[in-house]
């Protein structure tokens, strides 16, 4: 079972040894990402490719990476807070009604105003000799937080 959980990363310059061209929030996003990893037993990592993702964009791949809008909202709010109350209890509603699209839609719109970019990472990390790359979603916002979430194994 993949382990999948959201991380607080304060941005900085020097969080992770990794390519120069990687930008500060990306290397943000390596190191939030390389936690994940690290939880699930992998050694080393670096990055292969990153791409840049417009707002809405990255919010749609980290809301959508998570098995239910429920546990999407209960995981980037652990991260960002970016639901008023009435927001937060119309998404809680929606799920309850099965309305599930409905909620994810909604909570993607919320997140994409919240955060300001974010990116998409193939971390290649190799454990017990074993090398793999998996893909994540990342989201900032403006005040230095980020959040990854696992899209999966690539290869």
């Amino acid at each position: 079972m993949a382990i999948h959980k959201t991380l607080i990363v304060l941005l900085s310059a020097g969080l992770v040894g990794c390519s120069p061209s990687l930008s500060v929030e990306e290397k943000a996003c390596l190191t939030a990402a390389s936690r994940l990893l690290q939880m699930a037993g992998a050694g080393s990592q670096n990055v292969s490719s990153a791409s840049p993702l417009q707002a809405p964009d990255a919010a749609k791949r980290i809301v959508g990476s998570y098995y239910n809008p429920e546990q999407a909202r209960e995981e980037t709010l652990q991260t960002f807070s970016f639901l008023g109350d009435s927001d937060n209890e119309d998404i809680k509603r929606m799920v309850a009604q099965g309305r599930r699209e409905k909620a994810e839609e909604r909570l993607t719109e919320l997140l994409g105003k919240w955060i300001s970019a974010g990116a998409i990472l193939d971390v290649d990390a190799t454990s017990a000799g074993v090398g793999s790359t998996y893909r994540f979603a990342c989201g900032w916002d403006a005040t230095g937080k980020v959040i990854a979430a696992p899209l999966g194994m690539v290869r």
